[in-house]
């Protein structure tokens, strides 16, 4: 008898430590940017580093549910022609003239050959099925976008779950409270964007070797799997959506 109520004192005991620290920490650690004046409400105006807030329609893609889905012809031609277009408007500055009806007549009806950009998305997409596949979270205005990754189990409810139950987009305005790592793509200043010759030398892309394949491959692999160009990007911390009471 003395056993079994200890058994049940020590129970007892034990479930009364059991407790849910989501909102109680994650309100806490609110509270704390806010009152210390450490919180930036507007994006465009944060610098690298900066805590931000940003509040719109919530859009999560949860890219694992197609990891085994590259094989499809219809997708793996879709995602191609994505890589060409993203490409083509990224190296724009780089593109040679196109040739003139004259030069065209010349050359007939010879297949044209597959050009650069081409062969690398052939590639990226023998290479996307062993890649990382990460879910993304996008915060949506009617003026910008803000771009975060997610690993599994980030969020209190599975990403999977919340697909299956809303689809890509969740109802309500939701905030997402992050480190600021990253402006959205500037075309003026594609410079800051491409590698200097200076740059390629000394991380060795002059020479042949694995390290000049991988940074070769890594600009198409982020537009398959990373932040859209126009997005800024953010390291988050809180997902959160007010409810009134």
């Amino acid at each position: 008898m003395a056993h079994e109520q200890q058994t049940s004192l020590a129970a007892s005991e034990g479930l009364t430590r059991v407790f849910d620290p989501y909102w109680s920490n994650a309100r806490a650690f609110l509270n704390y940017l806010s009152e210390n004046d450490l919180l930036q409400l507007d994006i465009t105006k944060a610098t690298m580093g900066q805590f931000v807030e940003v509040t719109g329609s919530l859009i999560i893609a949860d890219n694992a549910m197609f990891r085994f889905m590259w094989e499809n012809p219809s997708i793996r031609s879709f995602m191609k022609n994505q890589f060409l277009a993203a490409t083509e408007a990224a190296q724009q500055q780089q593109q040679q003239p196109q040739p003139n009806r004259q030069e065209r007549r010349k050359q007939g009806h010879v297949a044209k050959p597959k050009s650069e950009a081409e062969q690398q998305a052939d590639l990226v997409l023998e290479l996307i099925p062993h890649m990382p596949h990460s879910g993304h979270i996008h915060i949506v205005t009617d003026e910008l976008g803000v771009w975060a990754s997610a690993a599994d189990g980030a969020l209190v409810t599975p990403m999977a779950d919340l697909v299956l139950k809303h689809g890509p987009k969740i109802a309500g305005q939701w905030s997402m409270v992050g480190i600021l790592d990253a402006y959205p793509f500037d075309a003026t200043q594609m410079e800051q964007h491409l590698m200097t010759g200076m740059e390629m030398a000394r991380v060795g892309m002059g020479i042949e070797n694995l390290s000049k394949v991988a940074l070769q491959m890594e600009w198409p692999i982020r537009q398959a799997l990373g932040r859209p160009l126009l997005s800024y990007g953010m390291t988050p911390l809180l997902v959160y959506r007010k409810l009134s009471g």
